[in-house]
């Protein structure tokens, strides 16, 4: 009886619906990348249903052994170096009074309860902290900083790629400053260029940018570290961590870029860390968290969409986990952002961006229908869509061949037109809308994608420069043997196969939400749980982009490590203290 009460612990619902869900996006996905259409699931339906059966064993066994694992994290409830067990801890709140009766007291040197509390839990955490681990984050920090510094030397003075030109142009005032490029992170660029205006040679105002940058992500990668021994991962996890981050060449190489998203990462990172930390009962600073919240609604327009959803998932789970105080700050923060974004921006004069930027799937889906029902459509239908936009120019990965046709003036003379034509389309030619919006992003979600897709062609990672005469800047390596390894590498990923590409697929974020959201059943944590759906909706914002590209993923592979916590969550020895 008990035997059989063990198998159903094992395989479980939750086992059966994250398998079946899994299996079935990867069949969904194989169709639809591979032929841009989702009626063949029907169509073939011997063919996938196979596929899916093949899928469905190895897939459930992963979901068991990962339920299993974190289970095991559960049951040894890992010993965390938290207020909450250091309270406990030889040197904690339980220990005798400091002063013994007849001992003199020096009532200068006396400090208040605060102070005191606070010096002895540091001391208590020292002494039980073995010291590998006390020198973990700051080896990570030198490790990812060298690791950044050997993509410097091969990318000197650093990269200004893709967004750069315009806010360039932006930042030295040939061109008003925009919203369609974060404002915070052109004026952020302003003020390093200022520097060469003060007397720094041309172009090291980059090089100064791409070291701050440097600096704040080896920050950053340590204090995942941290945070994970912080949680009691197993010191294999921290080691794997580390690797990950010194190693995958895709850090080394954003961390010289001039690019909003790595900013944007950064702060994501520490305000997913921020709040799985105080959902531990440790106390966050209100003031940080809330200008970690308004830095990323600042510094990628998409995030406070995520944002909101944050606080609606934090109403949930403040009360559980006594996080309403956090809960308020964040919702503060987001006001704070708004009023920014829609208020102050306008009065200082900066423009708002292109409509179309918002609008690249809604494009997409009226061009997919102009191509492949064209025949069908009426005369009426055919003038009405020409008008807006050259929908002949259809490619169903990359939105930006039609939205740079798309008729911005006329769209904000009439927004109804525009989308009674959207609507009467989509009534009639459901399928296409459908297939245009699954294919668009397709390489996001499923795992089978090529790393270069066919109709897009977008390169992995930009290295390139933008040419502009107003703030030229060539590529000079300071090691030539350094940008091969890095174009060769990234050459490498570009040209790679199913298998050898799978390290670097653009869908591995979406898998790593597919877990945590299985963990997030079987942990029980709504800290966790909101994380979870506040990064899961800002994924689903990229959905609605013009293309997949890494750049955009990012901010999630940097995550990989903290949402894989509760499986490698577990119980550390302290030194000098029982098991």
């Amino acid at each position: 009886m008990k035997s059989k009460d063990k198998k159903k612990s094992f395989i479980g619902a939750a086992e059966l619906l994250f398998a079946f869900l899994t299996s079935f996006v990867i069949t969904a996905g194989r169709c639809i990348y591979n032929l841009n259409d989702i009626k063949w699931l029907k169509i073939s339906a011997v063919e996938y249903v196979a596929i899916f059966a093949i899928l469905f064993v190895p897939v459930l066994f992963f979901y068991v052994l990962l339920g299993k694992l974190v289970r095991k994290g559960m049951r040894e409830k890992a010993v965390s170096f938290s207020s909450e067990t250091l309270e406990n801890a030889p040197g904690g709140k339980e220990e005798p009074s400091l002063f013994t009766p007849g001992e003199e007291i020096d009532l200068l040197a006396i400090k208040d309860d605060k102070t005191i509390e606070k010096e002895e839990k540091e001391m208590a955490a020292k002494a039980r902290l073995p010291f590998i681990y006390r020198i973990l984050p700051f080896m990570t920090f030198i490790l990812v900083l060298a690791s950044c510094a050997f993509a410097m030397l091969a990318y000197f003075p650093g990269i200004l790629a893709y967004d750069s030109e315009w806010q360039t142009l932006q930042a030295i005032g040939l061109l008003p400053l925009s919203n369609h490029h974060p404002v915070l992170h052109t004026l952020i660029w302003n003020a390093f260029l200022l520097l060469e205006w003060a007397g720094v040679p041309h172009p090291y105002a980059l090089t100064i940018y791409c070291i701050f940058q440097m600096i704040l992500v080896s920050f950053v990668c340590s204090y995942v570290v941290k945070r994970e021994i912080s949680e009691g991962c197993r010191w294999y996890y921290e080691l794997l961590t580390i690797a990950f981050y010194v190693f995958y060449p895709a850090f080394s190489v954003f961390s010289v870029e001039m690019t909003k998203d790595v900013l944007f990462s950064c702060m994501v990172v520490l305000l997913v860390l921020r709040l799985l930390k105080a959902s531990r009962g440790e106390r966050v600073s209100k003031v940080l968290l809330f200008c970690n919240i308004a830095l990323a609604c600042l510094l990628r327009n998409n995030f406070l969409p995520a944002a909101f959803v944050l606080i609606i998932a934090m109403i949930f789970s403040a009360k559980k986990e006594n996080m309403r105080g956090y809960l308020i700050t964040s919702v503060f923060s987001v006001i704070f952002s708004c009023v920014v974004m829609l208020i102050i921006y306008p009065l200082a004069g900066v423009q708002s961006s292109e409509s179309r930027e918002a609008l690249s799937v809604p494009i997409n889906q009226v061009a997919s229908v102009y191509v492949g029902r064209y025949s069908n459509l009426t005369v009426a239908e055919k003038f009405l869509i020409e008008k807006y936009m050259s929908a002949g120019e259809y490619n169903p990965r990359l939105a930006d061949s039609v939205k740079f046709t798309f008729d911005d003036d006329l769209y904000k003379s009439d927004r109804s037109a525009f989308w009674d034509l959207y609507m009467h389309l989509f009534y009639r030619y459901p399928e296409e809308f459908i297939n245009a919006f699954l294919t668009q992003n397709v390489q996001l979600w499923y795992p089978g994608a090529r790393i270069t897709d066919r109709y897009s062609g977008r390169d992995y990672i930009e290295t390139d420069n933008v040419f502009m005469e107003s703030y030229y800047v060539e590529r000079r390596p300071l090691v030539r043997e350094a940008e091969l390894f890095y174009e060769n590498m990234i050459t490498y990923i570009e040209n790679s196969g199913l298998l050898s590409g799978l390290a670097f697929s653009l869908s591995i974020p979406f898998i790593t939400f597919l877990c945590a959201f299985y963990m997030a059943v079987k942990i029980r944590r709504p800290s966790y749980t909101a994380v979870t759906v506040m990064l899961f909706a800002l994924w689903g914002t990229y959905l609605l982009g013009p293309v997949s590209a890494f750049r955009y993923m990012y901010t999630f592979f940097l995550l990989i490590p903290v949402m894989m916590m509760p499986v490698f969550s577990g119980r550390l020895k302290a030194s000098g203290s029982e098991k």
